[in-house]
Order: structure tokens, then sequence, then C-alpha cells
């Protein structure tokens, strides 16, 4: 894919993803925004359980138990506090889950469920925030990282703060920076896949 095809990101740019983004996806955003600031805490396990069960629904989050998840989330010591701080222990600590005696990667997850709580601290992470952070990053290099490869949330989260810095995109709250992310890394994985590349 050559340059031209998706230019730098600027303001303008950004705020008609956004607004796009918020036409596609009114009513699930809505829903979820609502659950969220229902059930703020996260010490009642039905409360908890309905989050997680309806967050992997609606963003197809791929979890393997949510039974699982629930009893993670809500054996976290002092979890509810790490969202309000913004910390990001939060996201590390329920990012790996434990089941049937094997450990699974939850990033996405992870990072989906801290945002609902908390959107200005945690950025979200799944494949088309990944593939539009890696074109970007082919073309100008604003990070220092490997593609799928952060290692850690708090690694994942300098990348994005770096992609806001390069672009001078300090003004949108990860809130709006993941819509973006999320449509133009979808146009521009689907562009690769019309045009054959992996």
């Amino acid at each position: 894919m050559s340059e031209s095809i998706f230019p730098k990101p600027t303001k303008e740019d950004v705020e008609k993803e956004i607004e796009a983004f918020d036409k596609e996806n009114g009513i699930g955003e809505w829903l979820l925004g609502n659950l969220f600031s229902r059930y703020r805490n996260n010490t009642v396990k039905s409360d908890v359980l309905e989050k997680v069960n309806i967050l992997n629904r609606l963003y197809s989050t791929r979890l393997y138990s949510i039974e699982a998840m629930t009893n993670r989330i809500l054996g976290v010591e002092s979890f509810d506090s790490l969202l309000d701080a913004g910390s990001v222990d939060a996201a590390e600590s329920i990012i790996e889950c434990d089941l049937e005696g094997k450990s699974r990667s939850t990033f996405s997850f992870a990072s989906k469920y801290c945002s609902w709580h908390n959107w200005d601290a945690y950025p979200i992470y799944d494949q088309f925030v990944d593939e539009c952070l890696w074109y970007y990053q082919s073309l100008d290099h604003f990070a220092s990282y490997s593609r799928s490869s952060f290692g850690t949330y708090g690694n994942f989260v300098k990348v994005v703060n770096d992609f806001r810095d390069r672009y001078d995109l300090g003004s949108f709250r990860f809130k709006d920076i993941d819509k973006f992310l999320t449509r133009r890394g979808a146009e521009i994985k689907e562009r690769r896949k019309t045009a054959g590349v992996n």
C-alpha cells in the first residue's frame, strides 16, 4: 500500500472517523455506557458477570470462559481503586486468565473492560487498532515496538501516546483515538485483503 492511500491523520480526519464510528455503533456504545455506569464497581459477582458477558458479546473478544474472567476480576485486590487511578496494573492484572489449568491471554478484553470504566486512562487493543498503529509505524516510525508484541499493557499505552503525540492529537481522549484507530484499521485491513497482502 502506498502512503497516499491513507494520509497522516489530522484532527479533522480523526473527527470524521469519530462521527462515522458513532453512527455505526451508537446503540452498542449506548448500551455499554449505561451498563458500566449502572454497575460502576466490581465487587458483586452478578454485576461483573453481566458486564463481562455483554462486553464479550458486543466486542467479540472471544473469551474462553465468562465465569473464569468474572472470578479473575473479583479476585484482584483494590481493582476499583486501580481503575479510578488509571493504573495500568488494573489491565495487567486481568490480561492472563486461568482456564482449566491453562493461562490464556485476554489482552483485548482487558483493555476494553478497563476502558469502559475509565476512558481517559485505558486505550483499547484489538486487531484493527494493531493494523492501524502498524501502518503508521511503518510510515513514520513514531514509536519503538514490534508488531503484535507490546509485551505489557503499559507498553501498549506508551505506543498509543506516542502515536497521539506524533500527529498532534493530544486534544483527543483515548476513547476518541480508539474510534479512529478502529475504523482506519478496518479500512487498512480491508485494503490489504483486497490487494492480497498479508
